[in-house]
C-alpha cells in the first residue's frame, strides 16, 4: 500500500517521485539568487515509490532544504541577518568539511564522475602536466590530485601569509553560498564573516590533505553532519523609523560639499519621481529587489513621447492613459538609466556618507537590461555626402550668415566642431584670451583647459572635470588658420568682445551656453534634409566622432587622438607630459585629412 505524503508528486512521464512545494507569494523575490524569483521548489528523490530505499530520506532532505530557504527568504524580506556567533561558524565550517569528503567519498564510486576525471587527466597530460598514474585504475584521479595540489599550496599560502585579503576574495562568495544552504543571511562586512572565510581557509586545507591521502589509499572516515545550533534571534538591519531614501538622496542633491551639477540633479530627480509615483516614499529597507522590479516594470510601461501637460501626470496616471494605445514605450537603455542613476546614489549615501545601513544590499545593482535591437544606422560620424551637405550651405561659401545663427556662430562651430574634435560645450565656452600664439615656434595655440572666466557662463566647466583630466592646449588645426580664423579672433578683440561666440546666451538651469544655438542648428540640418529626423543622428556632436574616424585613417598616434580630444589619463595637465614640444603634437595634428576637402567647399571668412 502506498504512504501518502504531502507535497509528493510523480512525473507524469517517467513516474519518478518529485517534492514540489510552491514558496510564498511575498517570498519569491527572495528564495533564488539575486535578480531570481522562484515559484516553486521541485527535487527529484530518484524513485518511483517512497517506500524505496532512500527516498523517504531524499523526501526529507528536501523538506529541510524548503525551510532553510523560505527562513532566509523572511530574513532578507524583513531586512535582517542572522547572529554569527561562534557555534553558527562552527557548524558551517563543519557542514563544510562533512560535504566535501562526503562528495569526495562518492566520487571514487561513481562510474561516470571516475570517466570524467579521466578527461582531465587526460587534458592536463597534454597540457603539459607529468601524469603517471600507479596503476591504470587510478588514472582517474591524477588530473584531480593535481589541481587539489595547486589549491592546497593556495590556501596553505593565504594561512601562512595571513592574507586576508586573499582569503575573502577566495572564501567570500563560498561562505555566503553555504550559509543560505542552512537558511542563514549574513553579514559580508561582519568581522564574524572574515572569521568565518577564514576558518573556511583553514577546514579546506585539512580537507584536500585529508582528500590526497585518499588518493595514496590511506581510510579517512567523512565525518557526520553536525547538529544545528539553537536559533537565535536575528540581528535587524536597520531601524524602521528614519528618513526615506527620497529624503536621504535629496540632502546629498542640496549639499554644497557634494558639488553635484544640474544635470546629475535633474536625472536624479527624474527617476526619484519615476521610484516615488510607483512605491510611494520608501525607506531604503522597504525597497527591496523585488520593490525596485516593480518600479521598472511600471516604467518599461510609459510612453517614449508625450506632451508636456501629461508630463506632469502621476507615471501610474500615464500608463493607464495610454495603456490601449499602440505607442513606442520607454526603452531598455532608458530603464538602465533610471536604475544606474539610483543605484549610484545609494552607494554614495551607503559608503561614503553612512546613511544608508550598510547592512542593506543596493536594490539596484546587478541587473541586466536587454540589449536593444534596431535597424537605424548606429552613425560613428558623417558621410562624404552628409559633409558635403552641411559645409556646401551658402554661409560657409561667402553667404550671409542665417538669421539664427548667433552672429557667427553658425560659421565656425561647425568647423572647430570638425577640425579639433572637442565636444560643442568645451567650444562655446572659450574666451578670446584662450586662443594666443606661441611666442617661440608662432603657432597660434587653443587653450581648452577651462581655466578662465567666461562673462555669461561663469567659470568655465570640462565634463571630465570631476575625473582630473580632459584639460589640454592644442595647436589651431591649419584648415582653420587657412579660413582666417586668426583675424576672426582679431576682429572681435576690436570690438571689444571678451568671448569667442558672443552672442550665445545660458538659456537653460544647467548652465549651457550651446543649447542657445544648438537646437536652432539640429532643426535646420533636419529641415534642409541633410540628416533624417527621428534616427538617433547628432547633427553637431557627430563631428566629434567624425574626427575620431578620420584621425584613426590619416595615421595620428592614439595617445595624440586621445589628448587631443580631452580624453587623456588623470595626473596627466600638460603636453609636455605626452609630446616634449608643441610642435610634436603639431605633426600629429596636422596629418588630419577627411574624406571631404572642405576648403574647397568653404571660403575663408570676412568681417562682416
Amino acid at each position: 500500500m502506498e504512504v501518502s505524503v504531502r507535497y509528493l508528486q510523480a512525473d507524469p512521464k517517467t513516474g519518478i517521485l518529485r517534492y514540489r512545494r510552491t514558496f510564498p507569494e511575498r517570498l519569491r523575490a527572495y528564495v533564488g539568487k539575486a535578480g531570481e524569483t522562484l515559484t516553486e521548489l521541485k527535487v527529484s528523490l530518484g524513485a518511483r515509490s517512497i517506500t524505496e530505499p532512500c527516498a523517504m530520506d531524499c523526501f526529507e532532505a528536501a523538506a529541510r532544504q524548503y525551510a532553510a530557504m523560505v527562513s532566509r527568504a523572511e530574513k532578507l524580506a524583513a531586512g535582517t541577518f542572522d547572529n554569527l556567533d561562534s557555534p553558527k561558524i562552527a557548524f558551517l565550517v563543519e557542514t563544510y568539511r562533512s560535504r566535501e569528503l562526503a562528495d569526495d567519498a562518492a566520487r571514487r564510486l561513481d562510474p561516470a564522475a571516475k570517466a570524467r576525471g579521466e578527461l582531465v587527466s587526460i587534458a592536463m597530460e597534454r597540457a603539459g602536466y607529468e601524469i603517471a598514474p600507479p596503476r591504470p585504475s587510478a588514472l582517474w584521479s591524477q588530473g584531480i590530485k593535481i589541481a587539489t595540489e595547486v589549491a592546497l599550496e593556495i590556501y596553505r599560502d593565504f594561512s601562512a601569509d595571513g592574507d586576508l585579503e586573499g582569503i575573502l576574495d577566495a572564501w567570500r562568495e563560498k561562505a555566503v553560498e553555504l550559509a543560505a544552504s542552512e537558511g542563514l543571511v549574513v553579514d559580508p562586512s561582519s568581522p564574524a564573516f572574515r572569521d568565518l572565510c577564514v576558518k573556511l581557509n583553514e577546514t579546506a586545507i585539512a580537507v584536500h590533505e585529508a582528500e590526497l591521502e585518499r588518493m595514496d589509499g590511506k581510510i579517512v572516515p567523512t565525518p557526520p553532519m553536525p547538529e544545528a545550533p539553537v536559533a537565535q534571534s536575528s540581528v535587524a538591519a536597520v531601524p524602521l523609523i528614519g528618513p526615506s531614501f527620497r529624503e536621504i538622496v535629496e540632502g546629498m542633491l542640496e549639499s554644497p560639499r557634494m558639488d553635484f551639477g544640474e544635470p546629475s540633479k535633474a536625472q536624479t530627480r527624474t527617476a526619484l519621481r519615476y521610484l516615488c509615483d510607483a512605491l510611494g516614499d520608501l525607506q531604503p529597507h522597504e525597497l527591496t529587489r523585488a520593490e525596485v522590479s516593480r518600479f521598472l516594470d511600471l516604467v518599461a510601461r510609459r510612453p517614449a513621447r508625450v506632451t508636456a501637460k501629461e508630463r506632469a501626470l502621476p507615471l501610474a496616471d500615464l500608463v493607464q492613459l495610454y495603456a490601449d494605445k499602440d505607442v513606442e514605450r520607454v526603452n531598455p537603455r532608458t530603464l538602465e538609466k533610471h536604475c544606474r542613476t539610483l543605484g549610484a546614489r545609494w552607494t554614495k549615501a551607503q559608503a561614503e556618507e553612512g546613511l544608508i545601513s550598510e547592512r542593506l544590499a543596493n536594490p539596484f545593482t546587478g541587473r541586466k537590461f536587454e540589449q536593444l535591437r534596431t535597424n537605424e544606422r548606429k552613425a560613428k560620424g558623417f558621410s562624404a555626402d552628409e559633409l558635403r551637405g552641411i559645409f556646401g550651405q551658402p554661409f560657409f561659401a561667402g553667404g550671409d550668415q542665417p538669421r539664427w545663427g548667433r552672429g557667427e556662430t553658425a560659421y565656425w562651430l561647425p568647423l572647430l566642431s570638425l577640425f579639433t574634435g572637442a565636444r560643442p560645450e568645451e567650444l562655446v565656452q572659450l574666451v578670446l584670451d584662450d586662443v594666443w600664439k606661441d611666442p617661440e615656434t608662432g603657432r597660434w595655440m587653443l587653450d581648452l583647459q577651462a581655466q578662465r572666466h567666461h562673462p555669461e557662463k561663469g567659470a568655465q566647466r570640462l565634463k571630465t572635470d570631476k575625473k582630473g583630466s580632459g584639460g589640454r592646449i592644442i595647436p589651431v588645426p591649419l584648415p582653420l588658420l587657412s579660413l582666417n580664423f586668426a583675424g576672426y579672433v582679431q576682429h572681435l578683440k576690436g570690438q571689444g568682445e571678451e568671448t569667442l561666440f558672443p552672442q550665445l546666451r545660458v538659456r537653460n538651469k544647467f548652465g549651457r551656453l550651446y543649447s542657445s544655438f544648438g537646437d536652432k542648428w539640429c532643426a535646420h540640418i533636419y529641415d534642409q534634409g541633410i540628416l533624417p529626423r527621428a534616427a538617433g543622428r547628432q547633427p553637431m556632436r557627430e563631428f566629434r566622432h567624425t574626427w575620431t574616424t578620420a584621425a584613426r585613417a590619416s595615421g595620428i598616434a592614439r595617445d595624440a587622438r586621445e589628448y587631443i580630444q580631452g580624453r587623456k589619463s588623470p595626473g596627466r595637465v600638460s603636453t609636455d607630459d605626452d609630446y616634449g614640444e608643441f610642435e610634436a603634437l603639431a605633426q600629429q595634428l596636422d596629418r588630419l585629412r577627411f574624406e571631404v576637402d572642405i576648403l574647397e567647399l568653404v571660403k575663408p571668412w570676412r568681417a562682416p
